[in-house]
């Protein structure tokens, strides 16, 4: 029995190590979070080491309501501080690393708010009830 759970852990460890899997993971999770919030967000590629705790998404492409570029990076890299609050949806990172950053922030005529400040009110707007920190392009 102990063997069998031993074998099943390092197993779904190995499965979980590839980077088609953790990309396939990725897509899902960014599908649901489309849905609920309302935007277009793309991720490429995932690289995540588990054993080292370090998480890289490659190719972040982020669309603006008016179906322009918002934003697109190519690497984001940061180190996975605790890895249990993650599990739990807290990311908690350490220095987050950014290459190749692209963004395109402005105010259609017509409109009072920015592409950036409306991307802000849908994560905003539909974000569960517990208390969270908020995004600015400081932390960006």
């Amino acid at each position: 029995m102990l063997l069998g759970a031993a074998i099943l852990f390092v197993g779904c460890s190995l499965l979980l190590s590839l980077n088609p899997v953790q990309t396939s993971l990725a897509r899902s999770l960014t599908n649901r979070l489309n849905k609920r919030y309302d935007i277009q967000l793309d991720i490429q590629a995932v690289e995540a080491n588990l054993w080292g705790l370090d998480l890289r998404l490659k190719g972040v492409f982020a669309q603006d309501y008016q179906k322009d570029t918002l934003f697109y990076v190519q690497e984001i890299a940061a180190p996975i501080m605790d890895f249990n609050a993650l599990r739990k949806g807290d990311f908690d990172l350490g220095q987050v690393g950014i290459t190749g950053l692209t963004y395109k922030i402005s105010t259609y005529a017509g409109e009072t708010q920015s592409n950036w400040d409306v991307f802000l009110e849908k994560v905003s707007a539909n974000a569960p009830s517990a208390p969270s920190q908020s995004l600015s392009l400081i932390h960006i």
